[in-house]
């Protein structure tokens, strides 16, 4: 599972371009050497090296008749603190939002003081735990610097994002984190802007049972409707009295391990030959769709602070009602509200009576009560490793 996303600072959040021509202007005054000395930093950038000042000095002076020295350097860097221009404004909505979520930090290959200065004058700072830069962490895309980045937290617990193929994406791939390149890539997982993260986020944490689903389309309808969930879905346990599930759905984050219990349980069993028989690939893979989302609102829509009992009929009605904004054909959508709304079984009356929920009947409508019984039962505990993957084997 997530827990600490790791953002680039140049050109992902900040608008570096922007601030080094202004910090250069205001510095030389002159259009023709701020465009020179730009593209020589550049240059040295690519290079890979040291990034110690009096090797930037010695190479730019390589490069320009004038000769500049470690002071004038200072001075630069002391207007480039000046300077944080928001590559978007609505970044600071989006951070504050991932913040309550997750650990925040930023990591830049350049100096950590610079680039405090610029992300509290942007006014962005405050979300950060810690900012990493040359002289704590390393020069990217040297793979320390992210190990570095993440600290205590193993690199599969670790999410970075960034506009970088090479010093970004490429090490962090390497290292079996998870990325998200802000631009367009055919080979990473691309976002337009930062406000996209969570919905990436939520179809990482459930990308094994996405991919469970063979058809694309109906994989796709599953993706939108990961993202419409409320974010409580990600945050509480599958029972909220404690009483009937197992250890491995209670606590934080049990409704998540729930929900892939129980998908994982009905992939197994329609992976059996004997059910080819019975269900199509279709059924099948929306049955798994029903599976995923079985309990997707089981504190309701506005996020009750226990279960309530007509959840069925919530995320039944809700499909029913958006089908067309998920793509779903109505035969489909059918097809998943029999199993959602009948996923109690016996247990279909409240209390008052004045709930009466369908029972299933339709051998798909079984299919589903099946798997959540199973699964739901306080001896079927499934064993989670420290990164929230069900563990497969047991070691000797």
């Amino acid at each position: 599972m997530i827990k600490r996303i790791i953002f680039d600072i140049d050109m992902t959040l900040l608008d570096t371009l922007k601030d080094t021509h202004d910090t250069y202007i205001e510095f030389f005054k002159d259009e023709k050497i701020v465009s020179d000395f730009y593209n020589t930093i550049e240059e040295y950038d690519s290079l890979d090296r040291s990034y110690e000042k009096e090797d930037i000095v010695s190479y730019i002076n390589e490069k320009f008749d004038k000769s500049f020295k470690e002071e004038d350097f200072n001075i630069i860097f002391k207007v480039y603190q000046k300077h944080g221009t928001l590559i978007d404004d609505n970044i600071p909505s989006y951070l504050e939002k991932l913040s309550k979520r997750y650990e925040l930090v930023a990591l830049s290959k350049w100096y950590v003081e610079d680039q405090e200065k610029r992300l509290e004058c942007a006014g962005i700072l405050k979300y950060f735990k810690k900012v990493y830069g040359i002289e704590n962490a390393g020069i990217k895309p040297d793979k320390k610097a992210f190990l570095n980045a993440c600290e205590n937290y193993a690199p599969c617990e670790c999410l970075m994002v960034g506009d970088s193929i090479r010093s970004d994406m490429e090490p962090t791939s390497s290292l079996g984190m998870y990325n998200l390149f802000l631009g367009e890539s055919n080979m990473y997982t691309s976002i337009n802007n930062l406000g996209e993260i969570e919905d990436n986020i939520r179809y990482i944490i459930f990308n094994k049972e996405l991919n469970y689903i063979k058809d694309e389309g109906i994989r796709n309808s599953a993706k939108k409707l990961l993202s419409r969930l409320p974010d409580y879905f990600f945050e509480v346990a599958a029972s909220s009295s404690g009483k009937y599930h197992p250890l491995c759905d209670l606590g934080p984050q049990g409704l998540i391990r729930h929900s892939k219990n129980v998908v994982r349980i009905g992939y197994e069993l329609l992976n059996l030959e004997m059910y080819d028989e019975e269900y199509s690939d279709r059924e099948k893979d929306l049955i798994i769709y029903s599976l995923l989302f079985h309990d997707a609102f089981k504190h309701g829509l506005n996020g009750s602070p226990y279960t309530i009992f007509e959840h069925p009929l919530v995320i039944g009605d809700y499909i029913k009602t958006n089908y067309k904004e998920l793509d779903l054909s109505e035969e489909d959508m059918n097809y998943i509200y029999e199993c959602v709304v009948s996923h109690m079984g016996q247990w279909n009356t409240n209390r008052k009576g004045d709930i009466v929920m369908p029972k299933p009947k339709l051998k798909h409508q079984k299919f589903v009560h099946m798997c959540d019984y199973i699964v739901s039962r306080n001896f079927m505990n499934i064993e989670y490793d420290k990164n929230d993957n069900i563990i497969e084997e047991r070691g000797e």
